[in-house]
């Protein structure tokens, strides 16, 4: 497999995980073997691969589910470790701009549905205030789905440069409920932005991608 597809699916169960609930069941299918597209829109931003590399991260897919196991490193280059993570909630975002000068390292991730001959936004995205405070909190959806399979002599933030994660093997379901209908086409965009804690202006090291694909009713 390769490890733009590790890097996708990740983040895109982080996302739908954080949104699925009981319902009619769906399965995502990648439009094309690329996975990412560059973000056109934001001249100068890199690829996710810039900010974990899952070279030695393994995984197997079999009736639903992706057994994982192996490591990964993050890879993040420019933002130190004291800076913070936030994540919006769409419904917070005029709260969350209100607040932007509190909070040092800035990042979202949205899902868009083509309609009507263009994207349209959709109410799902993954939110957090301050990911390196609950990053590992085990009240958290990623929490069960994704770090507490990482070992806790190892759980730094994810913009602690060079840190390795030698995840203990788990698996995660590679189906989403969903209580509306989500077939069609869409795409994930995801972004990381880190502020300098002193000056208030954002890094020149900003991470930015995109992925195309299809939801799937399944029967």
């Amino acid at each position: 497999m390769s490890k733009q597809r590790k890097y996708f699916i990740i983040f895109l169960f982080l996302l739908l995980h954080h949104s699925s609930v009981d319902g009619a069941r769906f399965e995502f299918i990648l439009d094309n073997d690329r996975i990412f597209d560059d973000c056109t829109h934001i001249p100068g931003s890199k690829g996710m691969d810039h900010l974990l590399d899952f070279k030695e991260l393994h995984m197997e897919f079999q009736d639903g589910r992706v057994g994982i196991r192996g490591n990964s490193t993050n890879v993040w280059e420019g933002v130190k470790s004291t800076d913070i993570v936030q994540v919006k909630h769409k419904d917070e975002a005029e709260n969350c701009h209100n607040l932007l000068n509190n909070f040092y390292l800035q990042g979202h991730g949205e899902l868009h549905k083509f309609q009507r001959g263009d994207w349209q936004p959709t109410p799902i995205l993954m939110v957090v205030m301050d990911f390196c405070k609950v990053q590992f909190d085990p009240k958290t959806d990623w929490y069960q789905l994704w770090t507490k399979n990482v070992p806790e002599h190892e759980r730094k933030c994810i913009n602690t440069y060079g840190q390795v994660y030698h995840y203990n093997d788990f698996t995660v379901d590679t189906v989403f409920d969903f209580p509306a209908n989500m077939e069609g086409r869409y795409k994930l965009v995801t972004r990381f932005r880190a502020m300098d804690p002193v000056t208030l202006q954002y890094r020149p090291s900003e991470i930015c991608y995109q992925v195309l694909g299809e939801f799937i009713k399944l029967k």
